[in-house]
């Protein structure tokens, strides 16, 4: 429906519902807030410091290595990332990434 109402890509759309949900605030079943999914993201996006592409770049990564690795590692590759990817084409910030791909390797952990 997003497609067909903005006259883009369903891939376009798909990534624009993604990042969407991952930067939006949520709540409890009682009601209470709670931060967003990838809060450093939803920051970099509000402020415009990061676009939807790169916001979905970081988002996937995050996704990818969530199995491996602690709720620390991924915070700190979240904020790094999002410090980092101001100016950087999408190309330099998929370079830029490819250290924290690591941590979802067991015993190739390496620093950001």
């Amino acid at each position: 429906m997003i497609a067909a109402t903005t006259g883009i890509g369903t891939g376009d759309a798909n990534r624009l519902v993604t990042v969407g949900k991952a930067i939006a605030p949520r709540q409890t079943l009682t009601g209470e807030p709670l931060p967003a999914r990838h809060p450093h993201v939803a920051a970099g996006v509000k402020a415009g410091r990061l676009g939807q592409q790169a916001a979905s770049m970081i988002i996937g990564m995050l996704e990818r290595v969530a199995v491996r690795s602690s709720a620390e590692e991924r915070e700190v590759a979240e904020r790094t990332l999002v410090e980092r990817a101001p100016g950087l084409s999408l190309d330099q910030l998929a370079q830029a990434r490819r250290p924290c791909r690591g941590l979802a390797r067991p015993g190739r952990r390496r620093a950001l």
